[in-house]
């Protein structure tokens, strides 16, 4: 028996039919036959067309930093969390993407990946139109104005965002048009102080502790085009420089003022209830987006049932929520092939070979 180990797709929003679709991976004897197998991903890159895909293999090793020179792609690895569906499994790691000679009207999709923050530089003529980005670990790079992420319109999705290990940073992209964060954990800093609107659902904000041991987290410098729904709001979790935007049905730990918001039906000084919080300071929660740490609401939580239309708050609750069955680990929404086994070893010339091939649906 021989288990093979990938990933299949049915669609994308980005895919075009016509689309060639390149494998890559950097495991030792990795096969390689261009163009649709690779062991380098800038080689790979190089050599994509508009409306290719990338499967990047999870092999636990990074693929490096890369530089995607104005394409529109879909980037899709095995997930990013360190315990993915069973021991074969391993997640996807990729350095920095930086973005070069965008000129607003080509589209990215990044998806199951285990990376940087994308980088666009410090010129305000490089921006990605849509950047899609679902079910990544993300850790974000900002630390001064010369290298951000920027792009017209956002999409963040499922995903942990948390800041770098042994550092102090801040997830502040630009965003021309609209932002739109969804059943997503935001961890640490975020500053959406040049976003031009915004909207978070169904997501968990918690604080963490940086490098020098002091706490940080915070919502910062929202001015009137924020909206607010169905997010828990960990600890003292810091709502900063937030004036005239919306909150509706969210809860906070600690109760927190929404003087001069507009406020609906939110509830304060309540525990969130979740299955595992891996101790929100710990090394295991923020260094390595452990899948221990359990967001799943559990039994006589307040959360549950508590958001608008009846859904329940945080990541597991809302249009976009996590399946209840697994935990937050970046393993894409798509049929996975687990296994083939060869029924017949050998073949006549002409003959047909048998093939059993195991999937899952995950969702």
């Amino acid at each position: 028996m021989k288990t093979l180990l990938f990933i299949c797709s049915t669609f994308f929003a980005f895919h075009a039919a016509n689309a060639t679709v390149r494998n890559v991976s950097n495991a030792p004897n990795a096969p390689v036959n261009p163009p649709y197998a690779y062991n380098s991903i800038q080689t790979a890159l190089d050599a994509c067309a508009d409306n290719d895909t990338l499967y990047l293999h999870g092999t636990n090793v990074s693929y490096g930093a890369v530089t995607i020179d104005n394409k529109q792609l879909v980037i899709i690895g095995s997930g990013f969390g360190t315990n993915l569906q069973n021991s074969t499994n391993q997640s996807t790691i990729i350095g920095t993407i930086n973005c070069i000679n965008f000129t607003g009207s080509k589209n990215l999709s990044l998806i199951g990946l285990r990376m940087e923050e994308v980088r666009c530089g410090n010129s305000s003529t490089n921006t990605v139109n849509t950047l899609y980005i679902e079910r990544c670990g993300i850790r974000p790079n900002y630390n001064n104005s010369s290298d951000r992420m920027r792009c017209n319109t956002l999409y963040l999705k499922q995903c942990v965002v948390a800041e770098q290990v042994n550092y102090d940073t801040e997830f502040k992209p630009i965003v021309y048009s609209m932002a739109m964060v969804s059943n997503t954990v935001l961890q640490g800093k975020t500053n959406f102080s040049e976003v031009t609107a915004s909207i978070f659902e169904n997501n968990i904000f918690k604080r963490t502790h940086s490098y020098y041991g002091v706490s940080a987290g915070s919502l910062s410098f929202i001015s009137g085009t924020g909206t607010l729904n169905n997010n828990i709001f960990l600890e003292d979790y810091l709502l900063n420089g937030i004036s005239g935007c919306t909150f509706n049905n969210n809860l906070f730990v600690t109760t927190t003022s929404l003087s001069g918001q507009n406020a609906n039906n939110n509830i304060q000084g309540m525990s969130a209830g979740f299955v595992n919080n891996a101790y929100t300071y710990s090394t295991l929660s923020r260094g390595d987006f452990s899948t221990y740490v359990d967001y799943h609401l559990a039994a006589g939580s307040a959360a549950i049932g508590a958001g608008m239309n009846g859904t329940d708050l945080g990541i597991y609750g809302g249009t976009s929520a996590l399946s209840k069955e697994y935990p937050i680990n970046g393993v894409p929404a798509m049929p996975r092939v687990i296994g083939m086994t060869l029924q017949s070893m050998s073949v006549a010339p002409g003959g047909q070979l048998n093939v059993q091939i195991q999937a899952v649906n995950q969702k």
